[in-house]
């Protein structure tokens, strides 16, 4: 693409010339350097168009957790939801590359702890963009394990959901696994977060390792 832009716009080249450049390989014999940049605008903006639909699908705020052996680490995710009903199941969406991902391969357990509409930043912030391995998040965070052993937020939350994982799925970046629920429990009455609330009205961001994650957004 280097090449193309310091060409004269009205240039016309043979069709060969773009294959090894911008890997254009369309039926026309010849076209010019602008038929082939207002092209690629044309299929940016469809690109862009096709994104802002994702922004339009209905997520909460959770932190999922695990642990192995005395070790625990929880992170923020939007990706969970139910798959089944009898018996209950539930799926979180975790990067590959996250400590709370191996742990979850490891123990095969988990946890969801929903979050509040009155969760600050600074307490989503410690999960959502700090890593386990640098730093203890649950240091100075209320919890408490249950039958798993996973630890169960209190501060910030709603109630929980815990599961022992029953299969999962590769979906490229992030392992998809799904659990059988064997525990939850409601808090209080008090409104859950959701993805939503967190973008329009505190201003958050998504972390690079979450699944909704989008290149374009600043």
């Amino acid at each position: 693409s280097a090449d193309l832009r310091k060409l004269p716009a009205d240039r016309v080249y043979p069709r060969s010339y773009y294959i090894g450049r911008i890997g254009y390989s369309g039926k026309d014999s010849r076209m010019s350097v602008r038929d082939i940049w207002d092209m690629a605008a044309k299929v940016r903006q469809t690109d862009m168009a096709s994104i802002e639909a994702l922004n339009k699908i209905n997520y909460g705020l959770y932190i999922v957790s695990s642990k192995a052996g005395e070790k625990l680490n929880g992170q923020i995710a939007n990706t969970v939801f139910q798959v089944a009903a009898e018996p209950a199941k539930i799926a979180v969406c975790i990067n590959k590359q996250n400590l709370t991902h191996q742990y979850i391969s490891d123990g095969n357990i988990f946890s969801v702890s929903i979050l509040s509409q009155e969760a600050p930043m600074t307490f989503i912030g410690k999960f959502g963009f700090k890593s386990g391995r640098d730093t203890n998040k649950f240091e100075g965070t209320g919890y408490r394990a249950r039958g798993t052993g996973s630890p169960v937020i209190l501060d910030h939350t709603v109630g929980f959901i815990e599961a022992k994982v029953v299969s999962s799925c590769d979906v490229g970046t992030h392992t998809l696994f799904v659990g059988e629920v064997v525990d939850s429990e409601v808090f209080n009455d008090k409104e859950p977060m959701t993805y939503d609330y967190y973008r329009k009205y505190l201003k958050g961001k998504t972390p690079k390792t979450a699944a909704t994650y989008q290149a374009q957004e600043k």
